[in-house]
């Protein structure tokens, strides 16, 4: 898949192929890291790190557990 949104939330392992070959092999974490990688395949971060990143030190101790979009989202329902 090309959902990064969906690989965060249920994968314990991402491969990322680009022109045949294999790239990557690893902890998803371990590929939102790589961002020279991303830009390379094109492949954009979850919506749930960019934003993290982008609040940084101002997250509300409330969501400093929250691991990703879902998990944020039961919370505000």
């Amino acid at each position: 898949t090309h959902n990064m949104d969906f690989v965060h939330y249920i994968s314990t392992r991402a491969l990322v192929l680009h022109r045949g070959e294999l790239l990557f092999d690893g902890e998803p974490e371990k590929l939102f890291e790589n961002t020279i990688l991303l830009d390379k395949t094109g492949l954009e971060l979850p919506f749930f790190i960019q934003a993290r990143r982008e609040i940084g030190e101002n997250l509300p101790e409330s969501l400093k557990n929250v691991k990703n979009s879902y998990e944020l989202m039961a919370l505000i329902k």
